[in-house]
């Protein structure tokens, strides 16, 4: 009996197998025949929350399109915390990749063999599929409005620094903050218009992450003493000037330099705008002193340069002025021209530095804190060498026509032009050890500039005299015979440049011109306006 069942039980397996096969093939080709007359879509498919069931791909997409429309006149509400910031959905220039998303729908059911047709027809008439459209949106302008909007509670961290008061140091702790999650808050986004039901208003949570401060208290525990300083005068007279030497002196005071930080004079300053604290006063233009706005910041880059000098700190950028400056000898100056000079330098201790300015009653101060690193029987001192003297030359005169024929009025005073070296003495114990040479600089002459009154008719005019050049009080002058001084070989017994002499005082002096040989080092006449 059992035999006999066993032999009844094969056949009967292949015959209800074959019969499913046949009636499955004949049920997916009636299907597949009926939905390829009509073209149409799937029952049960959805793009996204849309039906588009038994929709040819041109009616799905008109759909979708109409969804799309009414999702773009939506009001997105994203809030953090108690703030609310609301952005209009078409705003955010939504888009929908619709192209791939019908031909996946389309294509369903219509694919692969007999059998894989059959399990995807017969799974979808019992379970819906949901195709997920690709949706883009400005996110850069997203972000920005949201950095704009929540500026209150999206608060970068604050690093800890340092404030001088009542003649110390005192350092002020660090603050956390957070920053905008971007990508979690955009994600946000995409989850609540993916679960859209027609609501007027989408709501979205901002996502942030907490951040602690890059730089702690505890980092500048190493900032104890005064590796730098030096102080310059200016005339109390003159109120527009003395504003931006102030000005200047607030906006560099303060700054903290980690180890292999450059500070960059200028992005202190910009921009020049008396919006930004700046006045009109005098500056150097084609050899003539002008009014220009922010004139007067020289004297506080060039008293922070001789500051880093003090702190034998790294110089990566430096220019001299066009025309020789009185507050400084020749060669110890530092001029600022927006976009062609800048004075720069390096942190290249191994200690954080501070820099404090102040400017009042005439004196700016500028103080380089950091972790003295120099042996205490080690001095330094920087000294100039004159090379060359140029004559301001004739007067420039200049006829008005409206005033007297006994009218004078010197509109500029003459300036003598210079070519000079700057030299570092380093001492130890009071002995000199070494010099070297930090830069060499060329200034150019300017002759006096005159108004004068026509000349009267009857008078004989005669030749105005050559005017008497002068040096600056604080510079020295060229030797009869300038000799370029050696660098010493054995520190022991340094070289340092000879004795001077005045040029305008001895009559065999021949002052040329010198044409500058390095140009690092050396800077040529510009056309460019200077704030002296």
């Amino acid at each position: 009996m059992k035999n006999q069942l066993k032999k009844w039980k094969a056949p009967g397996i292949i015959f209800v197998t074959f019969a499913a096969l046949i009636l499955t093939a004949a049920y997916t080709d009636s299907v597949k025949a009926d939905e390829e007359e009509q073209e149409v879509i799937c029952d049960g498919m959805f793009l996204d929350s849309i039906d588009v069931s038994g929709l040819t791909q041109e009616e799905a997409r008109a759909e979708y399109e109409s969804y799309m429309s009414d999702l773009k006149s939506v009001t997105v509400s994203f809030r953090l915390k108690e703030e609310e910031c609301t952005v209009n959905m078409d705003e955010l220039d939504l888009q929908a990749d619709l192209d791939a998303a019908l031909e996946e729908a389309y294509a369903y059911g219509r694919t692969g063999n007999i059998l894989r047709r059959f399990r995807d027809i017969s799974d979808i008439a019992n379970e819906q599929k949901h195709i997920d459209v690709e949706l883009s949106f400005n996110e850069e302008y997203l972000i920005q409005v949201l950095d704009e909007a929540l500026a209150d509670y999206i608060i970068p961290p604050k690093d800890a620094t340092i404030e001088y008061a009542d003649g110390d140091l005192k350092i002020v702790e660090g603050e956390s903050g957070n920053t905008l999650n971007a990508e979690k808050t955009v994600d946000e986004l995409r989850n609540a218009i993916q679960e859209w039901s027609g609501a007027d208003t989408l709501q979205v949570t901002v996502a942030t992450d907490e951040m602690e401060p890059e730089h702690t208290a505890a980092d500048l525990q190493g900032i104890t003493d005064e590796i730098g300083m030096f102080e310059t005068h200016y005339s109390a007279g003159d109120v527009s000037r003395n504003n931006n030497i102030m000005n200047a002196a607030n906006k560099i005071s303060g700054t903290v330099l980690y180890p292999g930080e450059e500070f960059d004079t200028m992005a202190h300053l910009v921009p020049f705008t008396t919006d930004n604290g700046w006045s009109y006063a005098g500056a150097y233009l084609n050899g003539e002193v002008i009014s220009d706005i922010g004139g007067g910041i020289c004297q506080v880059s060039t008293t922070l340069y001789n500051a880093v000098l003090q702190a034998e700190l790294e110089v990566t950028e430096r220019y001299p002025h066009s025309m020789a400056v009185g507050y400084v000898q020749l060669s110890a100056d530092a001029a600022l021209n927006e976009g062609t000079k800048n004075f720069r330098f390096v942190n290249n201790t191994e200690h954080p530095i501070y820099v404090y300015a102040y400017a009042s009653g005439g004196t700016l101060h500028v103080s380089i804190y950091g972790k003295e690193y120099r042996d205490e029987n080690r001095t330094i001192e920087y000294k100039n060498e004159i090379l060359s003297v140029i004559p301001a030359g004739d007067p420039i005169e200049t006829v008005d026509e409206t005033q007297p024929s006994d009218y004078r009025n010197v509109t500029q005073t003459a300036h003598t032009g210079y070519r000079a070296n700057l030299w570092k003495y380093i001492y130890e114990n009071g002995e000199l050890v070494d010099t070297v040479l930090v830069n060499t600089s060329y200034y150019s002459a300017s002759p006096e500039r005159v108004t004068i009154g026509p000349p009267a008719e009857t008078t004989e005019t005669s030749a105005e005299p050559t005017p008497e050049e002068t040096i600056p009080s604080d510079a020295t002058v060229t030797p009869e015979n300038p000799e370029t001084p050696t660098i010493p070989s054995d520190p022991n017994t340094p070289s340092t440049p000879p004795d001077v002499t005045d040029p305008s005082t001895d009559p065999n002096a021949q002052p040329t011109e010198p044409t500058p040989s390095d140009p690092s080092t050396t800077q040529a006449p510009d056309s460019n306006t200077v704030t002296e």
